[in-house]
């Protein structure tokens, strides 16, 4: 069957979206026995029995009936009631036209056995075996026993013999037709229980990793904000108890000062992060003249560079254009220079390079500080990297770098970090560009 005819027959049927899985089989059982009754019509005009061909051309027609209902009104249990009854009608009429007992009704009355069984829920279906029982049994002793004037005896017994294997033979195939479509059924909703039973799993598996970030972001929080507030009540208490004097008070408020200006950098980093976990993160792109977007920032880090006495180099064309979103761009820029200053020592360099080449805009930030191991590089943009100390004791949040890929990729980039123990590290970020001529100083947007 071609692909074409596979979808017009689903179609047909009925799609999952639309109907169950049991009215979908009812819709295929009618097709099936359609099927059956048309065999049954031809050996019914080859055997000459045209009271049966009558009888089968309106059970075809109910069966029509029923399918229309079923599938094109939605009224699925009128539809399987009209077939059930008419289909004992059938089976019934065609006993007494078609030898009684000797004939073989009997054998083609399972076919609606199994019609129920494949159509009814599972708790109903030895009521209708019984039921089934009852009726067909019923019918076969009365007319032994009682009375046989209403059932029309076969012409020859060559007529008797061709009329049981071609029935045979349709009764073989329909139930084995019924029975393949029963199997794909039940294969099929195999699969989408795997299918749904997987995704549970995958989805219990995030709520778990969901959880441990919790855990981890919490645990962070109440780490890293607890020092600082122990240092502000230790002040306010020597303060309130008149114990500081003026020179002292003074290096408290300018220690206390950097304390809270890190802190409060680490609750900003914690709120993007955690904002664009829940809402995903929303980039408005727009160019950018370098030199007026980085200033602001580079001055700020270069005031926490000199404290250290460190020195911040900086090279860029400040008259270039570049196409970012400016936001994220300077909390990536400002969380890459503070990890440099965090991590290098006094009498040391941090180099800043920005620059655009193959259509890529390249931030890099080098500096001379203590380095990674390969063991924490690997780990170094997830929850699973631990936040270390500072060369003068500085906290973080351990969420900065996770904070700069998440906004390198919102934009399309990506972020990598080199690195030596003891020798300092160099990260790089690169965002596309399609730049046209630099001398028009132009940014084609992407």
């Amino acid at each position: 069957m071609t692909t074409g005819a596979v979808n017009i027959y689903q179609q047909l049927m009925g799609r999952e979206e639309e109907f169950s899985l049991r009215e979908i089989l009812f819709h295929k059982t009618c097709f099936a026995i359609a099927l059956a009754l048309n065999a049954a019509l031809v050996v019914a005009i080859f055997l000459g029995f045209w009271d049966i061909v009558l009888v089968i051309i309106i059970g075809e027609i109910i069966l029509t009936i029923a399918f229309w209902l079923s599938r094109f009104m939605k009224r699925f249990y009128w539809a399987w009631w009209m077939v059930i009854i008419f289909g004992y009608l059938f089976i019934g009429t065609n006993f007494f036209l078609n030898g009684g007992y000797e004939g073989p009704t009997l054998l083609l009355s399972y076919i609606s056995l199994v019609f129920l069984s494949a159509t009814t829920k599972s708790q109903f279906q030895w009521i209708w075996a019984l039921i089934h029982s009852l009726i067909f049994g019923s019918i076969a002793l009365y007319t032994f026993y009682v009375d046989a004037s209403w059932v029309t005896e076969y012409p020859s017994q060559e007529v008797r013999v061709l009329d049981h294997v071609l029935s045979y033979i349709i009764g073989a195939f329909f139930i084995s037709m019924l029975f393949s479509l029963v199997r794909a059924a039940y294969e099929k909703q195999k699969e989408r229980a795997i299918a749904q039973h997987r995704n549970i799993l995958e989805k219990e598996q995030e709520l778990k990793d969901s959880n441990k970030d919790l855990t981890r972001i919490l645990s962070i929080l109440a780490h890293d904000v607890r020092n600082p507030l122990a240092s502000i009540e230790g002040y306010l208490q020597l303060n309130e108890a008149g114990d500081l004097d003026p020179s002292m008070r003074a290096s408290l408020n300018h220690d206390l000062l950097k304390l809270v200006k890190g802190t409060s950098y680490m609750l900003d980093d914690m709120l993007h992060w955690s904002k664009g976990q829940l809402h995903g993160h929303t980039t408005n792109m727009s160019e950018q003249m370098l030199g007026p977007w980085l200033r602001p920032t580079l001055e700020h880090m270069e005031a926490l560079a000199k404290a250290k006495n460190i020195r911040l180099v900086s090279e860029y064309k400040s008259t270039h254009r570049v196409f970012v979103d400016p936001n994220m761009t300077t909390v990536i820029l400002r969380n890459l220079l503070q990890n440099a200053i965090k991590f290098s020592p006094s009498q040391t360099k941090i180099s800043l390079k920005v620059k655009v080449e193959q259509n890529s805009l390249i931030i890099k930030v080098t500096d001379e500080g203590i380095g990674i191991t390969q063991q924490e590089l690997s780990k170094l943009f997830t929850l699973n990297a631990k936040s270390k100390i500072g060369t003068q004791q500085e906290l973080g949040s351990g969420l900065g770098l996770l904070l700069c890929k998440d906004y390198t990729e919102a934009q399309g980039g990506r972020i990598s970090a080199e690195s030596e123990l003891g020798k300092g590290s160099t990260f790089t970020v690169c965002l596309p560009q399609e730049i046209q001529d630099e001398e028009e100083d132009q940014v084609k947007r992407v």
